[in-house]
């Protein structure tokens, strides 16, 4: 392989400004973090109460749920309450993700837009 014919597609794109960068990684830590916590804390409650784990529809539905909003509840936290600092160098307001493909961060403020190139629909995020 040819080094010279690799794109420069880096995970530390420098397009994308460090706040932005940050505030992708720390949603996709919660996102991915609170989906297996969530249904852990559920399965370790099960066996410390001493009810153990059965297997009901009923369980497997909790069990799921719980991943599924371990998942949802951080996304959308970070989608429409914690947004990244904007990158503006005049403006000290909030930046938020817009769309899916591509996610682009408009911030609240100064309504500049930052594109990341990143989309949620496909493979790049």
């Amino acid at each position: 392989m040819n080094p010279e014919t690799e794109s420069n597609q880096d995970q530390s794109d420098p397009d994308i400004a460090q706040s932005v960068r940050r505030h992708i990684t720390m949603q996709s830590v919660f996102e991915i973090g609170c989906s297996v916590l969530a249904p852990g804390v559920w399965v370790f409650y099960k066996f410390y109460a001493g009810h153990g784990i059965g297997i009901s529809v009923t369980e497997g539905a909790v069990f799921f749920g719980l991943f599924v909003l371990g998942y949802l509840i951080p996304h959308t936290v970070f989608r429409h309450v914690v947004g990244a600092a904007c990158p503006s160098p005049d403006c000290r307001g909030k930046a938020f993700p817009k769309g899916r493909d591509p996610v682009i961060y408009v911030c609240a403020s100064c309504r500049h837009s930052f594109p990341t190139g990143l989309s949620e629909g496909g493979d790049s995020l």
